[in-house]
């Protein structure tokens, strides 16, 4: 059988221990559970989701004992006795969520992008999610607490002001800051950059003189790859981001049209004419982008902050004596640093069966995924003691790197696939015992500050760009970067080229993506 056609189920069931009694455990269920006692029935709750490719996962047994300990763990914190089953798909997993929908054969819980999903766009119309509002506020506080209230406007969560599904959190919401070689400041007698103006000053020193001292003039300031993927540093110092949009005036309109953007791109033309950039910003390759940075040919560039403990570990440096500091992005003059819009941080949603027997006890379970139970922390963050981690004068021994953390993709088993909240491979507990402890929270902490309004933040893809991709600003043959690789390279002058952008961008169906967007905004704000 072809193998990229397989599709395989694994079903996965344990069974939660009961752990008080319902006439004693008040302490243990916080919130009043009505969770069956020890002379009723178990409570079967299942869950369909994907293995993602996840070695571990795909062999996992029923009788798996990270799903004994997760079960011992939700058992004391809410008592009463339940049986879970996971359900992992294998394969292409939207065409056999489609067949399971579409054949009635569908269980408790179902992983999915989005409620509105290609493999269910009408999976609400049809009622086969339940919603979610009342049994939230009767069983859902730490989950309301733990998540912002401007979230449930997304329309991945929620349609006409009811709630569908509920987020499955990235480890980190945002993600990006700005990594800058440490060594080299310390060579030039520079301090970190803060300002425009420093990082211009910092730049300029990079391109006229031999940091990397092999006899070249080869170092490049800052580093960019095509498509300018982790390219837009500079875009929200001047108010606007290619991808962003802005309600004014009673209309949402793309940042990429607007004035602002104009200076923007100057400000990049400006870089490439000085040799600030590099001159294949539009064609290198993440490949070639990542072996410049390792042979200690550029100064700085932009970045994921997890990845300061991988990619970017010194001993991944031609020069193994290389250190590194992350920045949050250029102060503009008011106060702000703008390197990012700002990111809903969940690609994937949960929902609930219309079907399902025990909707509270489903809930329950969520509630307790978003609980500060330190147990449950300590388990999705280390995994099982004795197992994956020891315990020594009450501090715990765990390493990322050991064959109990690393065979078959265990760790991302437990920390990310296991948890229905949020991903836990960048916890606090984890930081913790990582090496480059200082700079991950020094860049996390970057994260939360770093980022600018963004008033499409829970749009999805609009129609018009599906219909027309050259109209979304950052894909291959886009409008925009055909625009602004000719403005930045000096084949076409600004003005000329930008307003050409703008009339070209609204006549092939941008117009539509306005008022598609416009629509939306008034939908989710609703007073």
């Amino acid at each position: 059988m072809d193998k990229k056609n397989m599709h395989r189920s694994l079903a996965i069931s344990f069974t939660l221990a009961l752990v008080l009694g319902a006439c004693s455990n008040n302490d243990a269920n916080p919130q009043g559970s009505e969770s069956p006692g020890t002379n009723q029935a178990p409570v079967d709750i299942s869950f369909l989701m994907r293995d993602g490719s996840i070695p571990y996962a795909v062999e996992a047994k029923k009788d798996d004992p990270y799903f004994k300990e997760m079960s011992r763990l939700f058992s004391k914190w809410v008592g009463g006795q339940h049986n879970i089953t996971f359900d992992f798909i294998t394969g292409d997993y939207d065409p056999q969520l489609k067949l399971r929908l579409a054949s009635g054969d569908y269980p408790d819980i179902i992983h999915t992008t989005a409620i509105d999903s290609p493999a269910h766009p009408t999976a609400v119309q049809d009622g086969i999610f339940l919603p979610l509002n009342d049994l939230l506020d009767k069983y859902g506080q730490n989950i309301k607490k733990a998540l912002p209230p401007e979230i449930w406007k997304s329309n991945k969560l929620s349609k006409d002001g009811k709630i569908y599904a509920l987020p499955k959190m990235a480890p980190l919401p945002s993600i990006l800051v700005i990594y800058v070689r440490k060594d080299w400041l310390d060579k030039l007698g520079m301090k970190a950059p803060v300002t425009l103006d420093d990082y211009l000053a910092y730049f300029d020193a990079v391109k006229t003189h031999d940091l990397n001292g092999n006899g070249q003039n080869d170092e490049i300031p800052f580093s960019v790859r095509k498509d300018l993927s982790y390219g837009g540093s500079f875009f929200g110092y001047f108010g606007v981001y290619p991808s962003s949009w802005k309600y004014e005036n009673g209309q949402m309109l793309p940042e990429m049209i607007m004035p602002q953007m104009k200076d923007a791109i100057n400000f990049y033309k400006m870089l490439y004419e000085k040799g600030y950039i590099n001159k294949d910003m539009f064609t290198k390759t993440r490949d070639e982008w990542a072996a410049d940075i390792h042979a200690d040919k550029v100064g700085m560039w932009m970045h994921e902050i997890p990845s300061a403990s991988t990619d970017w570990d010194p001993s991944t440096f031609a020069n193994k004596n290389a250190t590194l500091d992350v920045l949050g992005g250029p102060q503009r003059t008011d106060g702000k640093v703008y390197l990012t819009p700002v990111n809903q941080g969940f690609a994937n949603v949960m929902t609930i069966s219309a079907k399902t027997k025990h909707p509270e006890d489903v809930m329950k379970f969520f509630d307790w995924a978003w609980s500060d139970d330190k147990d449950k922390d300590t388990f999705f963050s280390f995994g099982i003691k004795e197992k994956n981690y020891t315990v020594a004068n009450d501090q715990i021994n765990w390493s990322a790197n050991s064959s109990e953390n690393t065979t078959k993709g265990v760790s991302a088993f437990y920390q990310v696939q296991m948890s229905p909240s949020k991903g836990y491979s960048m916890s606090p507990l984890i930081i913790e015992k990582n090496k480059n402890a200082a700079m991950l929270k020094k860049g996390i902490q970057l994260t939360q500050t770093n980022t600018m309004p963004d008033d499409g933040e829970f749009m999805l893809l609009l129609d018009a760009y599906k219909a027309h991709p050259e109209l979304s600003p950052l894909l291959t043959g886009s409008l925009f970067l055909d625009m602004f690789s000719k403005v930045v390279t000096g084949k076409q002058p600004i003005d000329s080229a930008f307003d050409k952008f703008v009339s070209d961008w609204k006549s092939r169906g941008g117009n539509d993506a306005m008022k598609q967007a416009t629509d939306w905004y008034n939908s989710v704000n609703k007073k």
